[in-house]
């Protein structure tokens, strides 16, 4: 088994690796290497000289409409759009309210190290079109190899 310490030392020597269910797997020189990270871990793993965003929203309980929510209780999607010097830094992402329970994760990667500006736009409708309910911006900073956890408020 790898140790979590041995997977960020083959990440600074700028190993190929990818996420796999919460897992991890490592090409090195043709050798695959499993078992790095707990399996629980929902942080992306990111080469050097770039970084990851996860953006976490929480959304309004549907039995409950309360005024003054920070996610209209209309919404069906929430696009996010992570920009950087004014152009798009990943490919836009859509989220929709979860199955059970009232949070969700979306994880941009990879993104080169600097300040984003991200923008949550909330809709009426599954698809993140239409007329927005809501839409929120706010800047972040993205380190080399660390993922950034990120929230925003929406404002309706």
């Amino acid at each position: 088994m790898v140790e979590t310490n041995d997977c960020v030392k083959l990440l600074a020597r700028r190993e190929v690796i990818r996420v796999m269910g919460g897992g991890m797997l490592l090409l090195v020189g043709g050798d695959v290497l499993t078992g790095c990270g707990s399996g629980n871990s929902t942080a992306a793993i990111v080469p050097p000289g770039n970084g990851a965003l996860q953006y976490n929203i929480t959304w309004p309980s549907r039995a409950v409409a309360k005024k003054g929510r920070l996610v209209p209780v209309a919404t069906q999607s929430i696009q996010v759009n992570v920009m950087q010097g004014g152009q798009p830094a990943v490919s836009p992402q859509i989220s929709t309210p979860p199955r059970s329970g009232n949070t969700t994760s979306l994880t941009f990667e990879p993104i080169p190290v600097g300040q984003v500006t991200v923008t949550a736009t909330a809709y009426s409708t599954v698809d993140g079109t239409g007329t927005a309910l809501a839409t929120q911006t706010g800047t972040a900073n993205i380190n080399s190899g660390q993922t950034t956890n990120y929230s925003l408020d929406m404002a309706s």
